[in-house]
Parts: C-alpha cells; structure tokens; sequence
C-alpha cells in the first residue's frame, strides 16, 4: 500500500511525460525490492564460452541449476522425506548397487522441492547473509552459493563439492570386487565432471563423473573452437565405473548424496569440514531448467548432438 501512495504522489507531481519516465524507474526499484527466496534468484549464469549467454544461444545448449544443501548430523534423520519422494530406481539395479557399495545415493525428484530441502536451504542462505566467514567462503570447504550453467553438449562443466580440503583426503572404493584406496593431500578439489546433452523432445541426459584435483597446477596449451589457449590443471583421479547418468525433462531434480550409514568415496566427497570443527552433509541437486534443441531444429543438428552424446 505504501508503495502505490509514493507512486500517485510522484504522478501528481509530475508532467505527464516525466511521470511516465519516473513510473519505469519506480517499476525496476519495485521489482529489485521485492526479491525471491527461491534458489533461481541465486543463481549466476555462467555462460559456455566468454560470449554473452542472452544472445543467440547454441541450438544443442543445456540449462542446469544447480545448489549444494548442507545439513548438520543431527539432521540427517529430516532428509528420509526426500528421499521418499525421489525416483531412485531410474538407475539399473546393477548401477545402482555399485553406487550404495562406494557410499553414494541418487534419485530424480519430479515437481515441487520437497519441504525438508527448501526449509533447509532457506537456513542456509540465511547463514551465508549472516556468518562473515560464509560470506567470504571459508565457513566450509563445501563451495557455497547456487549456479545456473549453460552447457554446450558434451562440454565439460566441474561441479564443485569441496574444495581446497586442509590434511588429507582418503578415498576407499570398491570396484570389480577389489577394494582399493587413494590419499591426495596437496589442498585437493572433491568434484562432478558433468557433461549433458538436449534431445529432440525437450529433455536432457546428465552424466556425472566422481572426481578428485590435487597437486600443483601445471600449464598446458588446449584447442578450442575460438583457436589455441593456456589452461593450468591439476593432477586428477576419475572413477568411471561410478558415473552417473541420468535423462530428465524440464523442471525435474537430480539429487546427489552420501549413503548413511557414510562410507567411501560418498563419504570423502559428501561430508564437509566447517570453520567451527563440525561436519556437514551435503546434498547436491540439479534442476534441467531448459534446453535449445526441438523439433524446430533440422534433423542434422539432431544427428550431432545425438553422436556427442553416445562418444
């Protein structure tokens, strides 16, 4: 009410040409002011190249949300809510099963955020605004904050969990039978390599690969589309029987986490070390927001991003 007193005041005010001009200006302060709580209004669009994303967008580009939900142990209980309502059969038994084996839980969920992950969500922005060590990001070593990404089919795109880990990180995995473990100290980088490809029927097909960064970086020379660049990479460790592959339409939910009781690689990649000497668990979700290709594209734009997909 207060707000469209000021406007009829200031139109009042005004000559009729300059109190249209202030009633766009008021019309944008509004739209600021009111702001949103989901995590969308969070998001940062990180386009696929340095190119703006608004601008005539790759035909076969894929738009994903994507947020990291922390819960405390004693909340560990709240997160069977989820899980109920979450699809975990979409994945081959055998998938499956290797995954739960290496400590790792995943399910699609179809419609609205369940309650326990948006009320916990909301706790965590509210902890980002408040705490200054979240505020610059040294309140854990899980990366905080949302990201909306555009991804080019088969691109590359790093999910980060935890990063810049203090001490050691040990990873036991357990893999055709034989169990192996893996120490990387050197500040190592828990991530998803994530790749995803567009259908023609609106949908899209994630893939997630496990994976740990350690070591010094060391720079190389990469080819791309736009010519011949410098990149500096860390040594990485990849575990390719355990990716994760997944189709959703848009607007389903990808939900990634460690297996409870934790264990393995869910363990070292789903639990975070925070500033106050506790640990956190850490839900990853991943929302297909939209995609550029259809039916209104040829069927050779099809083909292609078809093949990508199937490499």
């Amino acid at each position: 009410m207060m707000v469209i007193q000021t406007i009829e005041l200031y139109r009042s005010a005004m000559p009729r040409k300059k109190a249209g001009q202030a009633m766009l200006v008021i019309g944008l302060l509004v739209l600021l002011a009111s702001g949103c709580a989901s995590w969308r209004s969070e998001s940062v669009v990180e386009p696929t190249s340095g190119r703006s994303s608004s601008v005539d967008p790759n035909p076969d580009a894929v738009d994903i949300e994507t947020v990291l939900v922390r819960f405390t142990h004693e909340q560990l209980g709240q997160l069977e809510e989820a899980w109920r309502a979450a699809d975990e059969a979409f994945l081959p038994l055998e998938n499956r099963q290797l995954l739960d084996t290496n400590g790792i839980r995943v399910g699609i969920l179809r419609g609205e955020l369940p309650k326990v992950l948006a009320d916990q969500l909301a706790v965590n922005q509210q902890q980002q605004q408040s705490d200054v060590l979240e505020q610059v990001g040294l309140g854990s070593d899980a990366k905080p904050g949302s990201r909306l990404l555009r991804c080019r089919a088969g691109r590359r795109k790093e999910l980060v969990l935890r990063q810049t880990i203090q001490g050691q990180l040990s990873i036991l995995t357990s893999l055709d039978g034989q169990l192996s473990g893996l120490s990387f100290d050197q500040q190592p980088t828990a991530l998803l390599a994530m790749t995803a490809f567009a259908s023609s029927d609106g949908q899209a097909v994630l893939e997630l690969l496990p994976e740990v960064q350690y070591g010094q970086q060391r720079t190389s020379y990469v080819t791309t589309e736009f010519g011949v660049r410098q990149e500096a990479k860390r040594e990485s460790t990849s575990w390719k029987p355990l990716k994760i592959r997944a189709t959703l339409s848009p607007g389903n939910m990808l939900m990634v986490a460690a297996t409870q009781p934790t264990k393995s690689l869910g363990g070292g990649f789903f639990v975070t070390d925070t500033a106050k000497q506790t640990q956190e668990h850490l839900v990853l979700l991943l929302r297909l927001k939209a995609t550029q290709l259809d039916d209104l594209f040829d069927d050779q734009r099809i083909r292609e991003a078809r093949a990508l997909m199937e490499q």
